[in-house]
């Protein structure tokens, strides 16, 4: 499944955890099928190592992603 990630770096900053970065959206980027219901937007990341690991985790190791900043 390749995935179309869009990232707030925004809220992390506002919350106090400059440099993170949350999850704002996620989308089948061959269906356009919106998909952020399955993950939690309240999760701050720190880097796209550990994004793609929480993500895997959700959607499966051979999931790839777009990340859109």
């Amino acid at each position: 499944m390749y995935l179309n990630v869009a990232l707030d770096h925004g809220r992390s900053e506002h919350a106090g955890a400059a440099g993170m970065f949350q999850i704002e959206s996620v989308r089948n980027a061959d269906t356009g099928e919106d998909l952020t219901y399955r993950i939690d937007v309240g999760v701050h990341h720190s880097g796209v190592d550990d994004l793609e690991k929480y993500l895997k985790g959700i959607f499966g190791g051979a999931a790839t992603f777009d990340f859109d900043d």
